[in-house]
């Protein structure tokens, strides 16, 4: 009897150890369990089967991830286009130039004017606006021409006159654009040539050159010349003035000075003039 209780008391021990031992496992284990799902259950940590929207993912090998503004196409730039210049004054043949690229408004200007008279020799027949459009090199040769008009053989004239023109070089070294505002008046009377001279008087030349002398020497001044220049043009038959020259200067003395000379509106003759006047500048 003392052996078999014995055994019974030693079987109840190893029962007892056993589901302690499984007890403690089990808690064990829930604990853990416990503990993983308050982890994942944390605030500010995104869950296994949640993407993170903050975390940048690595693209897939072989693949390069695009911009977040891939999608959108940025817009092309236009190249630089001219304005359409300003229309001329009512009985003035010639408007304010637009201009697109590395050419100086004035200078621009005062070449267009000297080519006014030939201009006006083009024949009218229904008149109205015409827009020459000139593509320079950047040596200030005129390339090509294009021409709106509702009077096509005046554009066509006009085109011809402005080819020949001759500009600046480009301050950029780049081609550039001058856009020509022209409008031509219909209708009106040749004029009776019988009773005109043939050529402007030397009074009436000296009378409009001798208020210029002022601002002929603020040109020389403004581009160190002192001397005497020997200004050369042309008078027209209607009267303006175009093809102003001077010999030994440089081009931006000469520029300055032509603006001075082509303001001046002359009396119309059958022949006009071409005039040479010396200026002996600073004053």
């Amino acid at each position: 009897m003392a052996a078999g209780s014995v055994l019974m008391v030693v079987g109840a021990l190893a029962v007892s150890s056993a589901v302690g031992v499984g007890v403690y496992v089990a808690i064990k284990e829930a604990r853990t369990a416990s503990a993983a799902e308050d982890a994942e259950n944390r605030p500010g940590r995104p869950r296994p089967d949640e993407p993170d929207d903050e975390v940048a993912t690595a693209p897939r090998p072989g693949k390069v991830a695009p911009p977040p503004d891939a999608a959108e196409e940025l817009p092309t730039p236009a190249p630089d286009e001219p304005a359409a210049g300003r229309p001329p004054a009512p009985g003035e043949v010639l408007g304010s130039p637009g201009i697109a690229g590395g050419l100086e408004a004035e200078a621009v200007m005062a070449t267009l004017r000297e080519a006014r008279g030939r201009l006006g020799q083009c024949e009218v027949v229904l008149g109205g606006r015409v827009d020459v459009t000139l593509e320079v090199n950047r040596r200030g040769g005129v390339t090509s021409t294009k021409v709106d008009a509702g009077d096509e053989a005046l554009g066509a004239c006009a085109a011809k006159v402005l080819a020949q023109v001759r500009f600046a070089r480009t301050s950029d070294g780049k081609p550039a654009t001058v856009v020509v505002p022209l409008a031509f008046e219909r209708g009106a009377a040749p004029a009776d040539t019988a009773s005109q001279p043939d050529a402007p008087t030397r009074e009436e030349i000296m009378t409009a050159l001798r208020p210029d002398r002022r601002a002929v020497s603020t040109c020389a001044v403004t581009h160190n010349f002192e001397g005497t220049l020997k200004v050369k043009f042309t008078i027209a038959p209607e009267g303006t003035v175009s093809r102003v020259s001077i010999d030994d200067v440089e081009p931006a003395l000469a520029s300055c000075v032509s603006r001075v000379i082509t303001r001046h509106t002359f009396s119309r003759t059958r022949n006009g003039a071409t005039v040479s006047f010396p200026f002996t500048v600073p004053l």
